[in-house]
């Protein structure tokens, strides 16, 4: 192809410098050019959304230029300021239409929307999407389980529930967990020759992640050793994966190649996904191979990816079943995120709150630690402590009542998307009554539209979990204040009154919530308690900041500072 040949002639180095920058300035202008004539005939939906207000950006390319600049999560929050008690807004991007719903009844009805209605990818023959899921599928293959619909969906969702979500399997995960966690928070300070009793570690989020990374290769693989592997080659790569999904860049590079250079065809992925695929490859195979070789000891128990082969058509021995292997390729950049962001969001408020560490410590030294027989109480260090899971997973209101608002104030995943594949009338009237089984003060909110609002095909339908889970009119005044007792029924507000609960939607909502949000959840509990049981924990700083990007992440390190109980 000519195009294929000048691109490698102009990125030989053979071409002087100044006619390499006109050809790319040319190559830009055709770019522009094509948007124009992208945007002028596409469908602009008669106004629109009327009635809907609308962020305005500058002519022909709507409000991209802030969305390069300051990102998504920026432009939802725009949205979500213009559209107010609405609990509606949008905005253009070139011929895209992105539209923010942030009122809890509309939240729950587009996520409830069938997949042949909205998607997470939409028509991926469009060579540029926004979406994300755009990018994840040309990195970790075309064969995804986020691109399944129907009644496959519905199996395989099942299927990952009996594995991840229910009480049974994940109490026969529980002594891995709590093995793990065991080793990796003693791990946290190697004694030396004068028995190390304190010291730091520069950042705890790297130590959780490093665990759940571990649990999981553990889980799957019988790898426990997953996190160090190629010096941790799965977060290194998971890491690269997630930045590249949030970044507007690789979708407008990806245009550029495929419909103004054609140098790809719709869907092939670019030099460096495909350097990226490879590598990803090559990690799951070097887990699989130690699978086999588990597997190869007879009367082993069945790890969990083998369980979800045999579940989904593939044989107790032998290669894996496709669902199997495309589970593996996600979970490699996103299995362990969850878990370690809310362990370190959770350390970092209660190093903020010192009254809230110390109750916490409390409920863990009386309820979830049961001491050998032969051993008197008072002379048994914390190794010799055993975890009961009857004991941690009902018997520790006040941890459980802690996570879930580090659920609330940081959700791991803080938006999510949907992309309209056929049009859909949002209903007239909608409402919302935040409630808990306390029977707290509701927050009533009706919204009456005079006009409907129709979701066309194509539009791209934002939802930010972060703002449903802060928003003052579900909450309350106190709303961006850590407070685990908002979730404990027999406690109250400075007032007299119950706290009101909005919306929470953490792990999701309808047919694509979370399916491994309660083995997360084990996970990251067990490694509080393991942590706090060990050690005297003091963070380093109070003010770490708050980044969003694909995650709702610190924005600096987390130092803290460690001795031993």
């Amino acid at each position: 192809m000519i195009i294929t040949s000048i691109y490698n002639l102009l990125t030989s180095g053979t071409v002087p410098v100044v006619i390499a920058k006109l050809f790319l300035g040319l190559i830009i202008l055709s770019f522009l050019t094509t948007l124009v004539k992208v945007s002028s005939r596409s469908t602009r939906h008669g106004g629109v959304l009327p009635g809907v207000p609308e962020l305005r950006g500058v002519p022909i390319l709507g409000a991209l230029p802030m969305y390069l600049r300051k990102g998504i999560p920026h432009v939802i929050g725009r949205m979500i300021e213009i559209g107010g008690d609405g609990g509606i807004a949008y905005a253009n991007v070139v011929s895209s239409v992105l539209v923010s719903v942030h009122e809890p009844a509309l939240v729950k009805e587009v996520l409830g929307f069938p997949d042949e209605i909205a998607s997470r990818e939409g028509d991926t023959s469009t060579c540029m999407s926004w979406s994300p899921f755009w990018t994840l599928r040309r990195m970790i293959g075309n064969l995804s389980l986020f691109n399944y619909v129907g009644p496959e969906t519905r199996h395989q969702r099942s299927v990952f529930i009996r594995e991840f979500n229910s009480t049974k399997s994940n109490r026969e995960k529980f002594p891995t967990i709590a093995r793990l966690a065991e080793q990796h928070c003693a791990s946290l300070l190697v004694p030396s020759a004068t028995q190390l009793k304190s010291g730091m570690v520069a950042d705890i989020r790297l130590a959780a992640d490093n665990f759940a990374i571990s649990l999981w290769g553990d889980v799957l693989y019988a790898n426990p050793s997953n996190h160090v592997d190629d010096n941790g080659k799965v977060r290194t790569l998971s890491n690269t994966i997630m930045q590249l999904a949030g970044d507007p860049w690789p979708a407008i590079w990806y245009y550029l190649q495929q419909a103004i250079l054609g140098l790809l065809s719709p869907g092939e992925p670019t030099k460096s996904e495909s350097l990226l695929r490879r590598d990803i490859e090559s990690v799951i195979g070097k887990n699989i191979s130690r699978l086999m070789q588990w597997e190869s000891v007879p009367n082993r128990e069945m790890k969990t990816l083998r369980s979800l082969s045999v579940q989904t058509g593939g044989s107790p021995t032998g290669p894996l079943s496709k669902f199997a292997t495309e589970f593996a390729n996600l979970n490699l950049f996103g299995g362990h995120h969850s878990i370690g962001l809310n362990v370190v969001w959770a350390i970092i408020e209660l190093g903020r709150h010192p009254d809230k560490m110390r109750r916490l410590v409390e409920e863990i030294d009386a309820v979830t630690m049961s001491a050998p027989q032969d051993l008197d109480k008072q002379d048994a260090e914390p190794e010799d402590w055993t975890l009961d899971w009857t004991k941690v997973t009902n018997e520790m209101p006040y941890l459980d009542a802690v996570l879930t608002e580090v659920n609330r104030l940081y959700p791991t995943v803080h938006a999510t998307l949907r992309v309209m594949n056929k049009d859909a009338i949002l209903k007239e009237t909608s409402s919302h009554a935040g409630k808990n089984p306390g029977k707290r003060e509701e927050l009533p909110t009706t919204i009456l539209r005079t006009e409907r609002v129709i979701l066309r095909k194509g539009m791209i339908v934002y939802m930010s979990y972060w703002h449903l889970h802060t928003a003052r009119k579900y909450w309350g005044e106190d709303t961006k204040e850590f407070i685990p007792e908002r979730f404990l029924a027999d406690e109250q507000g400075d007032s007299g009154k119950k706290r009101p609960i909005g919306p929470l939607m953490s792990f999701g909502y309808g047919p694509r919530s979370c399916v491994g949000y309660k083995f997360a959840s084990i996970a990251a509990k067990v490694y509080i308690i393991t942590l706090l049981r060990m050690y005297k924990v003091g963070v380093q700083g109070t003010e770490h900041g708050m980044k969003l990007g694909t995650l709702l992440e610190p924005g600096n390190p987390v130092a803290v500072a460690l001795t031993r109980r």
